[in-house]
């Protein structure tokens, strides 16, 4: 199926949106296949990479602390012949106790008493002022282990059949308010669809590929396309690929644990729209459909002369 055939059979109603969503939600994270560049990769000197998927290979905590997130979808003009989708994240301020500047989605711990479902709707209200009898929960995506303090992160799926208007309601932990469209990541993904290089120095010494894209800051308009940078000079970490200096960033870069549970979201979808296709031939057209962009984004804070120890969760919530 080509970007146009798919687009075709895509919901033309926020109505529509909900059953498609709960259909792919309801797959067991086994039998979603990802695109190579939806997992972690850690290249070793010879070039060779090690993928790794915090929802298929789930991490082993000695301790838990329970998080939840909010992957809030409401309707936006930017569709082609289909209802577009736009989701939700926030960029924390530099005055939160972790992940200063980030992107995630929003959401926070688990209160005594509380059900992960619950936390997620009660931070996205208090950082967005999201008010959770405008949308519905669809259901859940995969619980994600993370190394930072011993957290799991549950993200739960909202649609709001209206367009939402979701703002700074906590602007101690809230800086700004900015958009992924499933358009640009279902039906544009040589376009939208990056890398970006981290350095782990507690695990590898090596550098580590991470999928990730950037945001729009209006709901009403897309990320423009990612593009390499005309005078970085490559070096051998970009391993062969196009890089894109920070300036050229198109937008707020999503990395880490919210740019996987981002790639869960888009995989699900792109498997469940592809569901009738026969599995080998089903495979290789999801993998055609997200097929990303050839450039590598170099963060400014993680270069091989100023590498800082990062974990795998270190964009994600307050966790």
């Amino acid at each position: 199926m080509n970007r146009a055939a798919l687009a075709a059979s895509l919901p033309q109603s926020t109505q529509e949106w909900i059953p498609l969503l709960r259909r792919a939600l309801s797959t067991p994270i086994e039998a979603v296949h990802y695109p190579n560049h939806f997992y972690l990769h850690i290249i070793n000197g010879t070039g060779a990479s090690v993928g790794f998927s915090p929802q298929k290979s789930p991490m082993k905590l000695s301790s838990v602390r329970e998080s939840a997130v909010l992957v809030f979808l409401s309707p936006t003009t930017t569709g082609k012949g289909f209802q577009d989708m736009c989701i939700t994240l926030t960029k924390r301020t530099d005055k939160v106790g972790s992940h200063k500047n980030q992107m995630s989605f929003p959401g926070g711990h688990v209160d005594l008493g509380e059900t992960p479902q619950t936390a997620a709707l009660r931070e996205a209200q208090e950082e967005t002022g999201l008010l959770p009898s405008t949308y519905e929960v669809v259901g859940s995506m995969t619980a994600i282990g993370t190394n930072q303090r011993g957290s799991r992160v549950t993200p739960f799926v909202a649609v709001s059949r209206d367009p939402a208007q979701p703002y700074c309601a906590s602007p101690d932990e809230v800086d700004s308010v900015h958009y992924l469209h499933l358009s640009s990541l279902m039906l544009d993904a040589p376009h939208h669809h990056a890398r970006v290089i981290k350095y782990h120095s507690f695990s590898s010494k090596w550098p580590s590929y991470f999928p990730c894209f950037f945001t729009s800051s209006a709901q009403s308009v897309l990320c423009p396309p990612v593009c390499p940078s005309p005078k970085a000079a490559p070096m051998p970490d970009d391993n062969g690929y196009e890089p894109m200096l920070s300036d050229d960033f198109p937008g707020e870069l999503v990395w880490g644990l919210t740019s996987f549970i981002t790639c869960e979201l888009v995989a699900r979808l792109a498997n469940e729209l592809l569901g009738s296709t026969p599995s080998s031939d089903r495979i290789a057209e999801i993998d055609t459909l997200l097929e990303p962009t050839h450039v590598v984004a170099r963060d400014p804070l993680e270069t091989p002369t100023a590498a800082k120890a990062a974990t795998l969760g270190s964009d994600a919530v307050d966790a």
